[in-house]
C-alpha cells in the first residue's frame, strides 16, 4: 500500500480570482507582471497573522488571512500552500495550522535583511508530472 499524494500548489501568494489552478497553467511565460490581476496577486500577496480577514488589498496585490488559506485548500483539494514572496527571518514559517508554509531562498536580502534562507525538495513519484509553481 502507496502513501497517499500529498498535493501542493507553488505560489508567491493567493488571489480572490484564482477559481481553478488551470488558470496558473495558462500563464504564458515569460511574461510581464501586470499592476493587477490574477499574476499579479499570485505574484505579490502575501499571509497576515490575523486569522479573521479572508483579503485585503494592499499596494502590489493582497494581504490574506487563515480563511483564504482554508478555503484555497479546500477549492482546489489540496493540502498545503507554499509561498515564496515574503522576507522570513528564519527562511521558512507556517501559517494557517501549517496549511501555509512560506519559504524564501535569499539570505540577507537586499543588504537590508537579516535573514537566512531556506529551499524544500519537491518529490514526486512521477518525474514528469508538473507542478504548479510561479
Amino acid at each position: 500500500m502507496s502513501a497517499p499524494e500529498l498535493r501542493t500548489s507553488k505560489v508567491g501568494g493567493l488571489s480572490p480570482d484564482l477559481v481553478s489552478m488551470e488558470q496558473i497553467k495558462q500563464i504564458k511565460l515569460p511574461t510581464e507582471v501586470p499592476d493587477e490581476g490574477l499574476l499579479c496577486d499570485i505574484i505579490y500577496s502575501e499571509p497576515i497573522k490575523d486569522t479573521t480577514v479572508n483579503y485585503v488589498r494592499n499596494d502590489r496585490g493582497f494581504t490574506f488571512g487563515a480563511e483564504a488559506v482554508g478555503n484555497s485548500l479546500q477549492k482546489h483539494d489540496l493540502h498545503l500552500i507554499c509561498c515564496f514572496n515574503q522576507v522570513v527571518d528564519d527562511g521558512y514559517k507556517f501559517f494557517a495550522n501549517m496549511h501555509l508554509v512560506t519559504l524564501f531562498s535569499a539570505p540577507n536580502f537586499r543588504g537590508y535583511f537579516d535573514n537566512v534562507c531556506s529551499c524544500a525538495p519537491s518529490t514526486s513519484s512521477n518525474p514528469s508530472k508538473k507542478t504548479t509553481s510561479s
